[in-house]
């Protein structure tokens, strides 16, 4: 079986589009992925799932998307970007800390940066002309425990002398599991937290 982190006579083959879904078990159908389409929770017994040219399967941003088939064919986009912690926004002239158990801590005041968030190893340092304005997350999540984790935040920059809020940071990259007897991607497969510069 494969896992990326990201036979009868009658086959029937069900279209979405545009709707959110939950978990669902899909009775062994063929499901094809059409139009822009947005899926949380947990999609089991497909046959196959295939996302056409085209067409994007969006996660739902902070909550994780897992998909078992026998086959799985992507020739469109599935979209994990952002869906993870939520961004957030800066607070007076300090900055805040990120959001998540990897979050970056809040960057200094005068716009100096916010510390990178974490996943599978430390953040980066949010950098000021002196070094590092904002620390990077602490790891956590493994690819190997096969659990789904979201993807933490970056902490926001600080502001100017308290007279406005610094930027915001960027959410972090969302959960996502495929996991098939085979795996055909000619489209695009992505999680990664959201840039806001």
């Amino acid at each position: 079986m494969n896992r990326a982190l990201f036979c009868s006579a009658l086959t029937v083959a069900v279209a979405f589009s545009a709707r959110a879904w939950a978990d669902e078990d899909h009775s062994g159908q063929d499901v094809t992925i059409d139009a822009d389409t947005t899926w949380d929770g947990s999609h089991t017994n497909i046959k196959t799932l295939t996302v056409s040219a085209g067409a994007t399967l969006k996660v739902t941003a902070g909550q994780p998307l897992a998909i078992f088939a026998q086959h799985i064919m992507i020739a469109g986009a599935v979209d994990a970007n952002g869906a993870g912690y939520a961004a957030v926004s800066g607070a007076s002239d300090t900055g805040k800390d990120g959001s998540g158990p990897g979050a970056g801590k809040k960057g200094g005041a005068t716009m100096f940066g916010g510390g990178g968030a974490a996943y599978g190893g430390k953040g980066g340092c949010g950098r000021n002309a002196a070094g590092c304005a904002g620390a990077g997350g602490t790891p956590y999540g493994s690819a190997l425990d096969g659990l789904l984790e979201l993807g933490s935040s970056g902490g926001s920059a600080g502001g100017i002398a308290a007279q406005s809020p610094g930027p915001p940071s960027g959410a972090g990259g969302g959960a996502l599991t495929l996991s098939a007897d085979q795996i055909d991607i000619s489209g695009s497969v992505s999680a990664d937290g959201a840039r806001v510069c």
